[in-house]
């Protein structure tokens, strides 16, 4: 049923499924409440804040909803895309956002260089404060045998400010997917 999920401080679980309904649950998993996604916005659920906000990536914005009826609380533009072909996002432990992705469906595509790639950093304000770059290409630098470059499915960030990439491969047959640590510059 769900694509993306998240808990906040009080133990309460936000699930939301492919058709952009979300779904409440308690600390003891009793279902609390349901509803679409609410008007005035649209986006991808990428994040349930520690204080209950829902928040949701837009077309170069972010929106705040509310868990109880998700009503939108607030909307705030960003500079930076915040959601791509290839997006992927995390809290982070200030309450903010981390945002991986690409500029094109280049993944799974074979070529000298993986499409450019990106984390960008947003605050607990939704603001940008920051961008690393050139990822992807660090991760498969190890193996010269790349054929088709994969894709990245998740991301992390731990309160130091590193932060983790999952990178599925795109081929059966290929066993270099896995999990690669980044630390806060950017640096494999």
């Amino acid at each position: 049923m769900s694509s993306t999920s998240g808990i906040d401080s009080l133990g309460r679980a936000a699930l939301v499924d492919n058709d952009d309904r979300i779904y409440v649950f308690g600390p003891e998993g009793q279902f609390i409440t349901h509803y679409p996604q609410g008007e005035g916005y649209e986006g991808k659920f990428c994040a349930l804040r520690p204080g209950g906000d829902l928040i949701f990536a837009g077309n170069r914005s972010f929106h705040r909803a509310s868990l109880e009826s998700g009503a939108l609380l607030e909307t705030v533009k960003t500079e930076s895309e915040t959601r791509g072909w290839n997006s992927a996002y995390a809290l982070t432990s200030q309450g903010g956002i981390a945002v991986y992705s690409t500029e094109s469906h280049g993944h799974g595509s074979s070529g000298p260089t993986p499409v450019p790639d990106q984390v960008t950093f947003f605050g607990a304000d939704l603001k940008e404060q920051r961008r690393v770059t050139g990822l992807l290409a660090q991760a498969i630098a190890h193996d010269p045998m790349v054929k088709a470059w994969p894709s990245v499915t998740a991301i992390a960030v731990d309160a130091a400010g590193s932060f983790y990439l999952n990178i599925r491969a795109q081929e059966d047959n290929d066993l270099r997917g896995g999990i690669f640590e980044f630390n806060a510059d950017g640096k494999l």
